[in-house]
């Protein structure tokens, strides 16, 4: 009976140990995420520090579901870079989380689906979505079968028209009257989330009105091509 003494006494040490683990664990998670650069705080449920880099990266690996987006209000007025941050969750969020009445998009490469989709649920209340597209890069995607285009096909709340001149439209913008998102990323898988890219969100009323002024002028282009 002596010599079990020692085993029982040891196992009862393990379990305890175990159960230390297991609440320290429970316990660190708030800890360990804001080591990681996450902030799990109840004002802040699922956001993400400025300046995170990284535990960003980390986090936005996978897009959210639409209607659980990333609040964009830490994102004004801060340049972010691809690689290190994923731009398609800070596109895909803006967009869904937008308020205002219209949407106008002058994009030359576009084949990334979470924005296409996020693209349709904005039209789906019925507000105004104008696509502006390069001409050579727009063939080339139906060529392969865009998956963009047959999405958009017969929405009568998006407009499409690509530039009739051979001369690249090599904008990556796109305004709802209250954001402005300009930078190098194109909507591709890796032009949002592989590629050295940079992207801008902006509220800045000047920069925003420059920009739908010079979206009208290539939208009234005599030569343009009305895809629909």
């Amino acid at each position: 009976m002596r010599s079990l003494l020692p085993l029982v006494v040891l196992a009862g040490l393990a379990f305890a140990g175990y159960r230390l683990y297991q609440q320290t664990l429970i316990d660190g998670v708030g800890s360990s995420r804001l080591r990681d650069g996450l902030d799990t705080s109840p004002a802040l449920p699922g956001l993400l520090r400025t300046g995170t880099g990284r535990a960003f990266a980390a986090f936005a690996a996978q897009t959210p579901p639409l209607n659980q987006a990333v609040s964009t209000a830490n994102y004004h007025g801060a340049v972010h870079y691809c690689p290190e941050e994923n731009l398609e969750v800070i596109d895909v969020a803006a967009i869904v989380n937008s308020r205002c009445d219209h949407l106008d998009i002058a994009m030359y490469s576009f084949t990334d689906r979470a924005l296409a989709q996020a693209v349709i649920r904005f039209a789906a209340n019925g507000r105004r979505i104008r696509i502006y597209r390069d001409r050579e890069q727009y063939e080339q995607e139906s060529r392969r079968g865009s998956y963009v285009a047959n999405l958009f096909h017969g929405n009568h709340n998006i407009a499409i028209r690509v530039k009739g001149s051979n001369i690249l439209m090599h904008d990556k913008t796109w305004s709802d009257g209250c954001t402005l998102r300009e930078g190098s990323a194109n909507w591709s898988p890796s032009g949002e989330i592989k590629q050295d890219n940079t992207l801008t969100l902006t509220a800045a009323h000047d920069a925003i009105n420059a920009f739908e002024t010079n979206f009208q002028a290539m939208w009234a282009r005599p030569d343009n091509q009305v895809i629909q």
